[in-house]
């Protein structure tokens, strides 16, 4: 805190001196060495302070936005190592963004009109990546007013996709998978009643070329030998826009 005293005062030797002592009587490293990295480019010493910076990183340092927009290390944008430096952050703390396997389910994001393959319409279905990408979470609404969510996310030790699937009406669903050759994803597991029975399932989702996705949901009565369609639905997107809005215009 001496340190960041003298900082803010803008007396940038002084405050170098306080978080060299801060560092050596073990204070949090992180802060510290990103303090550092800030003070010596103001210093105009540009190798010291991405070495700092990458010292704050290597501790854990990843606020990249924090990072792109602190006065202190303007100088340094316009060095070669800036674009580098600020991608390492966002990776440290943004790790489910930066990673491209996590954005394989990506064409299921969006407020949707779900209808049958007759063109019934079924429900509304809301998909949004949250928790900083880590996880895409699944809004349905029914037509028959059967309301349900599901948390889909990529598990790295396994490199498969997982849903979890809840329902109002005691359904529960438990899913793993991934991309096929073709770029579908394919999810098989368990579908379970509410009064504890069992169903070998698979859900496809396929991205179509007009912009709509199809999801074909399907049931084995034979471990897997056969299967059958339980629904086909096709996937329209809307714009975000009220339950009382979509409901009017059906």
């Amino acid at each position: 805190m001496l340190g960041y005293a003298y900082h803010v005062g803008g007396d940038y030797q002084k405050a170098l001196k306080a978080y060299g002592k801060a560092l050596e009587n073990g204070a949090y490293a992180t802060n510290t060495e990103y303090n550092i990295g800030c003070a010596q480019a103001q210093l105009g010493n540009a190798d010291e302070a991405f070495a700092h910076l990458d010292a704050a990183m290597e501790a854990g340092f990843g606020d990249a936005p924090h990072m792109k927009a602190d006065p202190d290390l303007e100088s340094l944008h316009a060095d070669a190592r800036w674009e580098g430096a600020v991608a390492r952050a966002f990776a440290i703390g943004y790790p489910c963004s930066a990673d491209e396997s996590l954005a394989q389910f990506d064409f299921w994001l969006g407020t949707w009109k779900v209808q049958s393959a007759d063109g019934r319409f079924i429900g509304k279905n809301t998909i949004e990546k949250v928790h900083n990408d880590c996880v895409v979470m699944e809004h349905w609404k029914g037509a028959d007013h059967v309301t349900g969510m599901s948390m889909n996310y990529y598990d790295p030790a396994a490199e498969q996709w997982v849903q979890v699937w809840r329902g109002d009406r005691g359904g529960i669903g438990y899913f793993t998978g991934g991309l096929d050759e073709t770029g579908a994803m394919v999810l098989t597991g368990t579908a379970t009643s509410l009064d504890g029975s069992t169903a070998l399932a698979r859900g496809t989702w396929t991205m179509n070329e007009d912009g709509t996705v199809r999801q074909l949901f399907e049931k084995s009565p034979d471990e897997g030998a056969t299967w059958k369609a339980k629904f086909d639905l096709t996937y329209h997107p809307v714009e975000a826009q009220s339950d009382d809005a979509t409901s009017a215009a059906e």
